[in-house]
């Protein structure tokens, strides 16, 4: 899970003013471009797992979208230390006055998409991947790369791949294994 020292320091190193830039930061995405004029600072995660990979890298959204399970305000157990009752719908994103709207999995249209950029830069996947279908290691570096934190970005996922390499080395059985996750929604 995340560590509070982890989280902490990255909050701090991420308190610094970000840097203004010439030509701004852009991400292709499946409904076009975004486009930011520095790294975001007030960030609102609309995406249904989004909010994990701010925490990570030391961001506490303004507001978090409910996705799954029952527990107060849509925040599990690993981020109500951070996160309290940040859930939001979508018609309250504009209220929060966000730099940044992180819709990475959000399944979000083309028409929800141009209303929130009205609000704010919407970071979508790249245009490469499905809606569903970002892998972790890119949905961490985009939204690294849109909030100035491309180096903690990497070191997270230099440590993740650190530690997979690890459980390999030690379960070396499991080698052309596979698993299955799955879970029943609904009655």
């Amino acid at each position: 899970g995340l560590s509070r020292r982890r989280f902490l320091a990255a909050l701090s190193a991420s308190l610094a003013a970000p840097p203004v830039m010439a030509n701004g930061l852009q991400f292709s995405n499946p409904f076009g471009e975004t486009r930011l004029k520095r790294p975001a600072q007030r960030v609102v995660s609309v995406g249904y797992t989004t909010q994990d990979h701010l925490l990570a890298l030391g961001i506490v959204p303004l507001g978090i979208r409910y996705w799954l399970g029952d527990y107060p305000f849509g925040v599990w157990p690993w981020a109500q230390e951070f996160l309290g009752n940040a859930e939001i719908s979508m018609e309250a994103v504009a209220g929060l006055m966000p730099d940044l709207i992180v819709a990475i999995g959000s399944g979000i249209s083309q028409a929800e998409y141009e209303l929130l950029s009205r609000i704010a830069p919407v970071l979508l996947q790249a245009p490469e991947y499905s809606t569903y279908g970002s892998p972790w290691q890119d949905t961490t570096r985009r939204i690294g790369r849109a909030t100035g934190r491309q180096e903690v970005a990497e070191d997270l996922i230099s440590e993740v791949d650190t530690r997979f390499a690890e459980t390999r080395a030690r379960h070396p059985h499991w080698h052309g294994k596979t698993a299955v996750s799955a879970w029943q929604n609904g009655g």
